[in-house]
């Protein structure tokens, strides 16, 4: 009597947490709302498993057995499903059918009375498959923004992986009739691996946990049209280098760029086109400065960071990163090729500047002389001031 309510208990536990997964589904990202279904829907099946095994003794024999193990076998299908596409791979077949294939052969071995050391083989090599089919996606896209819950989800892998595969082993020296027998081992294993989804279960969550925090701080320092960083995260890369350059008494210098003429490519060519604009220019300075270097302050205006040698190359830095501004059009299928210009103010740091937000203001007012004196030209803010 102890063990069918032991194992009624572990299936209602794992329905609870498929019904709590069911709750938070909607506060999910978008992106990780099919991963966490399938994830459900797996917890459900294998809680079936356990709620199947609390009628042992109730219901015919057989079809407790073969019932009990089809749905812990489709549950750990669809984990293996969910594992992939939360890692944005591209879904597979074969987890599917081996659900089908095992289901269908467990029953035949079920009805042939095939002997318990064969049934127990036959399952746990399934099961092993897909155990070792999510480890390998856990550590082949490792994210080491995600080390923690990934680790933690991978370690309960490997444990349950490791039972299993004792248990196999040890079915060919212990006599047992069947899956609830007084069997320590048989019966330690089979309680474990149907405690795996409740703690699995809690591992996954915080890996969704740590994924929407990625994404909402992503969210917060990433400029959505261009994919660069925001005025948010400029401000405070630019403390840190302006912070640095103190310290190191190394010469720091941003330029600031202004698309000429934006507000006429608007009127033009439309809106949907001024923003292909704002992401071909972000394009070319990622290219040409690398991403952590560059990002958009606002509308058509961009910062980028610099670490020159001295005045004289930030300034052929930054010319040479105007003039393939300018020898690049942008294609568009709704345009003509259009050719974009910018002015660009240039400021260096100076030992008397006292914080970052001083250094900006200086690009700022060299980039408003850069449009008075004609645009598509570079201006740096004290050309006449020698810095040490």
């Amino acid at each position: 009597m102890i063990l069918p309510t032991l194992f009624a208990t572990l299936g209602l536990v794992a329905l609870s947490i498929g019904a709590v997964l069911g709750f938070v589904h909607s506060t999910q990202s978008i992106a990780l709302q099919p991963s966490a279904a399938l994830w459900r829907i797996g917890t459900l099946l294998i809680a079936g498993t356990s709620v199947c095994l609390a009628f042992y003794g109730v219901l015919p024999h057989k079809l407790v057995l073969w019932l009990a193990n089809v749905l812990l076998i489709f549950g750990m299908a669809l984990y293996a499903c969910a594992i992939r596409i939360f890692f944005a791979l591209p879904t597979q077949r074969w987890p599917v059918q081996l659900a089908l294939v095992g289901s269908i052969g467990f029953a035949g071995l079920i009805f042939a009375d095939a002997t318990f050391v064969i049934r127990v083989w036959f399952i746990t090599l399934i099961l092993l498959s897909y155990l070792i089919a999510m480890i390998r996606v856990l550590k082949k896209h490792r994210d080491p923004e995600l080390d923690r819950s990934s680790t933690i989800m991978s370690i309960i892998l490997q444990i349950s992986s490791a039972l299993l595969l004792l248990r196999m082993l040890a079915s060919s020296f212990f006599q047992a009739e069947d899956t609830l027998s007084a069997t320590a081992l048989n019966f330690v294993v089979t309680f474990v691996n149907l405690l795996t989804p409740v703690v699995s279960t809690t591992a996954f969550l915080l890996m969704c946990s740590d994924r929407m925090r990625i994404e909402w701080q992503r969210a917060a320092s990433i400029d959505a049209l261009t994919g660069i960083a925001n005025r948010r995260t400029l401000v405070e890369i630019g403390k840190q280098h302006f912070t640095r350059a103190a310290l190191k008494k190394e010469l720091f210098a941003l330029a600031i760029l202004d698309v000429d003429y934006f507000k006429l490519v608007n009127d033009r060519h439309g809106h949907a086109v001024g923003d292909l604009a704002l992401q071909h220019l972000a394009e070319i300075l990622r290219e040409s400065c690398g991403v952590a270097r560059v990002g958009r302050l606002g509308g058509e205006e961009f910062l980028v960071f610099l670490h020159p040698q001295n005045v004289t190359d930030a300034l052929s830095q930054v010319e040479q990163l105007r003039e393939r501004i300018a020898a690049s059009p942008l294609e568009s299928a709704t345009t003509d090729a259009l050719q974009l210009t910018c002015s660009i103010g240039l400021a260096c740091y100076q030992a008397s500047d006292q914080q970052f937000g001083s250094l900006l203001l200086r690009a700022d007012r060299a980039l408003y002389r850069a449009k008075a004196e004609g645009r598509n030209c570079t201006v740096w803010d004290q050309p006449n001031v020698l810095l040490p």
